[in-house]
């Protein structure tokens, strides 16, 4: 088998699409035993979108069969054994006849449906056909999807609970920071309150002392006023005797 080989993924593809179609059909099978009329429009539904499902694998195994006969026709260029090729080819034959009973199976169901709800007949007969026993046993697709599922299933529990974990640390995370952020909030609040009382009171003790300084200031005023009227006094004194003193020396001489 060469490297890379694209065989084994469209494989891969084929191999799910089949297992899409045969839970299709086991619904189609099941609704079709249930209802009363093919024109339900749930088993229409159910119809057409496993017929879609069919020729979007019969569109991939011409595309598959086209890749066999190209490898078929120089093995050696391709690094394929005879052996291989012929299981590539046995894989597609078996894949379309599984797909065209499906189809027939579709197009004509073994007894047409009645009108009285009893469906016993029915089932019994289809329970006979060579389909049917390919759907009720579980295939190798089936088993490798199941398991896929369920480990896939397993996976998106274990990553939900993963994530409800980190989701809940993340919660408490805010609520902390959200704590302390109301804390010191809290904190700030009473602090400017306090800056509050504070620069009141030093108002009030600005207030008081501006007064105290503006009555301070009135009574140096006063007495600067009364020093200058008493010095004015004093000169004048000083004048009228020395005026007198000069007329008693004038009226001396």
């Amino acid at each position: 088998m060469p490297d890379g080989d694209p065989f084994f993924t469209v494989k891969e593809d084929i191999e799910n699409n089949v297992a899409t179609a045969l839970t299709l059909f086991n619904s189609w099978n099941r609704i079709y035993n249930t209802v009363s009329s093919r024109n339900n429009e749930e088993l229409k539904r159910t119809e057409e979108e496993l017929r879609t499902t069919l020729q979007e694998i019969i569109t991939d195994l011409d595309d598959v069969e086209e890749t066999i006969k190209v490898v078929e026709s120089n093995p050696d260029k391709f690094g394929l054994t005879k052996t291989e090729i012929e299981s590539r080819r046995e894989f597609v034959e078996q894949t379309r006849q599984r797909l065209q009973e499906i189809r027939l199976t579709l197009d004509d169901p073994p007894k047409r449906l009645n009108s009285t709800g009893n469906h016993q007949e029915l089932i019994d007969g289809y329970k006979s056909t060579k389909v049917f026993e390919q759907v009720r046993s579980k295939s190798r697709y089936e088993e490798v999807i199941e398991m896929d599922n369920t480990r896939f299933i397993e996976n998106e529990a274990q990553q939900q609970t993963i994530l409800m974990r980190e989701q809940d640390e993340q919660l408490e995370s805010l609520y902390g920071t959200a704590k302390n952020i109301h804390e010191i909030a809290t904190t700030v609040g009473t602090e400017l309150e306090d800056q509050n009382m504070l620069l009141s009171e030093f108002g009030e003790q600005v207030d008081r002392a501006q007064g105290r300084l503006e009555r301070a200031m009135k009574k140096v005023a006063y007495v600067i006023k009364q020093n200058e009227e008493s010095k004015s006094n004093c000169c004048i004194g000083v004048l009228i005797v020395v005026l007198i003193i000069l007329l008693i020396l004038v009226v001396a001489v």
